[in-house]
């Protein structure tokens, strides 16, 4: 009796891996699809605490599309370089950090457009410790 139950489990244990290997076949997914789900997963790997920082090229980017809304540091990759953005407001703001210097702390909102002159190191925002 228990080797039917062990092979009834093992049976079982067999079919829903071979089932979620074919849950996660991407091919099934259309464009549009594979786009949300590659900005959920990068907002999932910003949430966690492993996640360190990414480079951002030059160039203008919109927040919610191209860079996930939310908060960060900024600072140059190297050299100088100045952060073009847009407030809640409307009234378009500016920093410029020069090299070995941040930004400790400011928030993207989403539909946001933001220009950088230079490649500039986006990493989670610096907390004051206390």
């Amino acid at each position: 009796m228990k080797r039917i139950v062990m092979i009834v489990l093992a049976f079982c244990m067999i079919t829903s891996l071979a089932y979620s290997d074919a849950a996660i076949d991407l091919a099934n997914y259309s464009y549009e699809e594979l786009v949300s789900l590659q900005h959920r997963i990068t907002v999932e790997i910003m949430s966690r605490q492993e996640w360190k920082e990414v480079e951002v090229p030059a160039g203008s980017w919109m927040v919610g599309e191209d860079i996930p809304a939310g908060t960060y540091s900024v600072r140059p990759r190297e050299y100088s370089l100045t952060i073009w953005y847009q407030r809640e407001n409307g009234v378009k703001n500016y920093y410029m950090v020069t090299e070995g210097d941040v930004v400790g702390k400011i928030t993207f909102i989403e539909g946001t457009e933001i220009e950088l002159s230079s490649p500039a190191i986006f990493a989670p925002p610096v907390t004051l410790g206390f």
